[in-house]
């Protein structure tokens, strides 16, 4: 991308807002992934 559209994507407030959501999501999505969930038989799931 060009540098004038990496800008645009911070001075739109629309798209900045949709961009930060995303992000945020991700990083949710990211973190919950390593948190064990009770009743799972970790040895089960890693031998798959």
């Amino acid at each position: 991308m060009k540098r004038s559209a990496w800008r645009y994507l911070w001075t739109a407030r629309d798209i900045r807002k949709r961009l930060l959501i995303t992000i945020g999501l991700l990083a949710i999505y990211r973190f919950a992934a390593h948190v064990p969930v009770p009743g799972v038989n970790r040895a089960a799931i890693t031998a798959l």
